[in-house]
């Protein structure tokens, strides 16, 4: 449990009172430096079991290297004196990254009972496998976005001269494009012009878009309206939201399925819709605004509002 703590800690704040599994954690001491993808991290904590109340207070010292390369260690608490002591020397070591000499005396401090990745238990191994994976795939794409930048105008002359790309040119642009593509529709739903300018490159590059994963991201999004209009159909904001998100995903280069949305609507012009046309001709003017943007959702979605 030590060890899992430990390392865990390295990638995830606990804070000084923790909950594992049927462990309580209380943290005396901790400190963490970080030098690049570097990053050590020692300390001091009582665990205690909730089932038994077995208690002991241990001493841990972990080095994170890079990418999956962890290696920990955890003992007994012998003492202020002996552990600011080889806290000090991990430290040291650390700060002139002599990265041997800390697993020097990790090995040495522990009593050689190191452990690593494979230690934690297998949830938090997954978590923590995908923390490293989400950093790493992150710091590669922005690698070869970067690239396709710097030779995209060379990229775009030789497809005004009609020139095949060469291979590794066009995987470059089908990834770096399909990237940009995805980020704009996850970051930021207003931006319909920048996806129609990336598709545009993507066909002057003619290179492919990966429609099917962008059909997907701009549908759900319009999903969420559609529940959010469903749950409260006679606010107005929802209304509009919703309208906004349709015809956002018409807009899009790919035809988006729309079918659920359209199922959701309809649901909502039956009572709801002649309740709100009862209240909008007696003069209710959030009412009669409501009426008119069903109407016009109704027409973009192609349903028959009687």
């Amino acid at each position: 449990m030590a060890a899992h703590y430990a390392i865990r800690s390295v990638f995830e704040e606990y804070g000084d009172h923790a909950n594992i599994y049927s462990y309580v954690v209380d943290r005396e001491d901790y400190a963490r430096v970080e030098t690049g993808k570097m990053r050590l991290v020692t300390g001091r904590a009582r665990f205690t079991s909730r089932i038994t109340h077995d208690s002991s207070l241990l001493s841990f010292g972990v080095l994170h290297f890079g990418d999956h390369n962890v290696s920990g260690g955890v003992r007994e608490f012998k003492g202020e004196e002996e552990y600011q002591k080889n806290s000090q020397e991990l430290h040291e070591a650390f700060s002139r990254a002599d990265t041997p000499e800390v697993l020097h005396l990790l090995e040495r401090n522990f009593d050689q009972n190191i452990y690593s990745l494979k230690s934690l238990f297998r949830d938090d191994q997954r978590k923590i496998i995908d923390i490293i994976l989400s950093s790493t795939l992150a710091h590669a794409e922005g690698s070869l976005r970067q690239q396709y930048s710097e030779h995209a105008p060379l990229m775009k002359f030789l497809a005004d001269l009609h020139v095949d790309q060469p291979k590794l040119f066009k995987t470059l642009a089908e990834f770096a494009l399909n990237s940009e593509l995805r980020e704009a529709l996850q970051k930021d739903e207003t931006m319909t012009d920048r996806v129609r300018n990336l598709a545009q490159e993507a066909s002057t590059m003619q290179v492919a878009i990966d429609t099917s994963n962008l059909e997907f991201i701009v549908r759900k999004q319009t999903e969420q309206r559609a529940y959010a209009f469903w749950r409260n159909p006679t606010e107005l904001p929802s209304l509009e939201q919703l309208e906004a998100a349709v015809h956002r995903a018409q807009a899009m280069p790919f035809k988006v399925n729309l079918w659920k949305v359209q199922n959701l609507a309809a649901q909502r012009l039956d009572g709801t819709l002649s309740a709100m046309r009862a209240q909008a001709a007696q003069g209710d003017e959030n009412a009669q605004a409501w009426v008119s943007q069903m109407d016009s959702l109704a027409d973009n979605l192609g349903l028959r509002v009687s």
